[in-house]
């Protein structure tokens, strides 16, 4: 399958709302609850680890407008996004907050070539090293990370209070 990755430089990409909207909604059809993290928690896109907010569109769109997000996109050959990946730099560490693809083209190595690009986008910027986080039961995301030369290095555990 002939696919595209392009990184969606936010000035100079004259199509960037409409892209971005987009790219939210890929990341709405194609998430499940096994993909809350804390991080999805944190930034409110999650109300819990098996609720998605109400407000995830809108969270997610004002997220991609910030300065240090970089989205990186795989396409068809119709520009279809069909994958996305949501990266920040943070130090000298890239920080992969979001990878995903759509399930109905999995096996077909897209993820590979998606985090082949962010490794090379990595190299380039001089970072020491790739972090991410996954949902705990995202066991097919956590084997596909293994195979791609990460390793587990934390547990994060939550506590909920009432009426907080």
């Amino acid at each position: 399958m002939e696919v595209f990755i392009r990184h969606q430089n936010k000035n100079k990409n004259k199509n960037k709302n409409k892209r971005k909207e987009e790219a939210v909604n890929f990341f709405i059809e194609h998430k499940t609850n096994s993909y809350i993290s804390h991080s999805e928690i944190i930034s409110g896109r999650a109300k819990s680890t098996t609720e998605w907010s109400e407000n995830f569109a809108d969270i997610l769109s004002a997220e991609l407008d910030e300065d240090d997000c970089n989205l990186i996109t795989i396409e068809d050959i119709h520009n279809k996004i069909i994958g996305i990946a949501i990266l920040r730099i943070y130090r000298k560490y890239l920080i992969i907050e979001d990878m995903i693809v759509d399930g109905s083209l999995r096996g077909m190595s897209l993820g590979k070539k998606l985090m082949d690009f962010i490794h090379n986008f990595a190299a380039e910027q001089k970072v020491k090293a790739l972090f991410l986080e996954s949902g705990i039961t995202n066991d097919k995301a956590h084997s596909f990370f293994e195979r791609n030369g990460f390793e587990k290095v934390s547990v994060t555990y939550i506590k909920s209070l009432p009426d907080n």
